[in-house]
């Protein structure tokens, strides 16, 4: 499994996006959600919790976990299981609990360009005051983005 996280400030208003897709890269499940308040960094992490929650909930315990997001500083904390994170200790805190659900965590970074699918969920999640969660249904936006993503994806693989 592989969970896309983000985070999206502008003019004042947060938000953050996660998807999380299988092996061929088909969307499981996706939500958003608004983080008022909170600055670029801190919806990333809000991205990457609440993302985490929907996997934990959608996986299999055991499972292995691909996480991906374009924050270098965040995947950089995620992979250091964030020893010097200087706020938000409670949702760091439940960040660490909920990588227990899973056998082995791999954390990348990717551009912003490979990262579509969550960093629009993070831009609708700016307009959404209450979580918004699709397991089915995905809207059609959505998937046209996970589609353009896989097809760049297999072009980059055969060059």
């Amino acid at each position: 499994m592989k969970l896309n996280f983000d985070g999206a400030v502008s003019k004042g208003v947060a938000g953050c996006g996660y998807a999380l897709r299988d092996s061929e890269g088909a969307i499981l499940a996706a939500g958003c959600c608004g983080a008022p308040d909170l600055n670029v960094l801190d919806a990333e992490l809000r991205g990457l919790w609440s993302g985490l929650k929907l996997a934990a909930k959608v996986c299999k315990r055991g499972q292995k976990l691909w996480i991906e997001g374009d924050s270098l500083v965040i995947i950089d904390y995620l992979k250091e299981f964030f020893v010097d994170y200087p706020n938000n200790q409670p949702v760091v805190q439940d960040i660490i609990r909920l990588l227990d659900h899973f056998s082995e965590i791999q954390a990348s970074h990717i551009y912003r360009e490979g990262n579509a699918v969550a960093d629009w969920l993070a831009g609708k999640g700016k307009y959404t005051r209450v979580e918004v969660v699709w397991t089915s249904d995905f809207p059609d936006k959505l998937e046209a983005l996970a589609q353009k993503d896989l097809r760049e994806y297999h072009e980059r693989r055969r060059k």
